[in-house]
């Protein structure tokens, strides 16, 4: 073997591994509709694209929306043993207690009760356990007594918020078997799927609202979630998932 041929044998091995790394890296569709104009309808948020129709774009993944994303109700059973999540109150203050086996694993402090859950679900994925917190802490300094709401993900009981710099991280879910949620890291957003991160343009989605607004946005789907999101002062629909076509 010369030393051209050997070359390029390991050429083509080292790129063979190279797209073997970037194949199991799972990729999500975006779809994107820029927003004209939205507002409330009774309990229903009406949105008008500046381009195409409101009605031919809902159309077009309504299957795939209709189909509802995995929830549980604690207690779980992670490789055979129980995990069960409560929410706790103690005068105006919240808790979330996690136990497993009926022994106390942790108590995650979720700050002061209020219109929206501190406890926002907790999940089974592949013998691994997910729960997620709202934090809800009051502005001292708002007149108004506003509240500052921040989401927390925890992975068999580690702060993955803590674990990858977040500031916030929201809107778990589990989508196509796989575990997604959204994070802000230093004023970036963007989502994380099956431990992968993918950074966007979008500058803000709202969400962990109250009542009857709490169920639009993010709204998440056995193989999607639906969402609204800011990009500079732009409002949009987006929907991200895994499309057949």
């Amino acid at each position: 073997m010369n030393k051209k041929h050997g070359f390029l044998i390991l050429l083509v091995g080292m790129l063979s591994v190279i797209l073997a790394a970037c194949s199991s890296k799972p990729e999500l569709e975006i779809e994107a509709y820029a927003i004209q104009s939205m507002d409330w309808v009774g309990e229903s948020l009406i949105f008008k694209p500046l381009e195409g129709a409101r009605e031919a774009i809902l159309a077009r993944r309504a299957a795939e929306r209709a189909r509802p994303a995995i929830f549980f109700t604690p207690p779980v059973k992670v490789g055979g043993d129980p995990i069960n999540a409560i929410e706790v109150f103690t005068g105006k203050q919240a808790a979330v207690d996690i136990t497993s086996n009926d022994l106390h694993v942790m108590t995650i402090d979720a700050g002061v009760i209020s219109p929206i859950n501190n406890f926002r679900g907790l999940w089974v994925v592949d013998d691994q356990w997910f729960l997620e917190v709202a934090h809800v802490e009051e502005n001292p300094e708002d007149p108004n007594a506003a509240l500052i709401i921040w989401g927390e993900i925890f992975a068999d009981g580690e702060s993955l918020n803590e674990r990858h710099g977040y500031d916030e991280a929201f809107s778990f879910q589990i989508l196509d078997g796989k575990p997604f949620y959204f994070f802000d890291r230093g004023g970036v957003t963007g989502f994380s799927y099956n431990g992968h991160e993918t950074e966007f343009e979008y500058t803000g989605i709202p969400h962990y609202f109250c009542c009857s607004a709490g169920s639009f946005n993010p709204l998440p789907a056995e193989k999607m979630v639906a969402f609204y999101a800011l990009k500079g002062e732009q409002y949009y629909y987006i929907e991200l998932g895994v499309f057949d076509q």
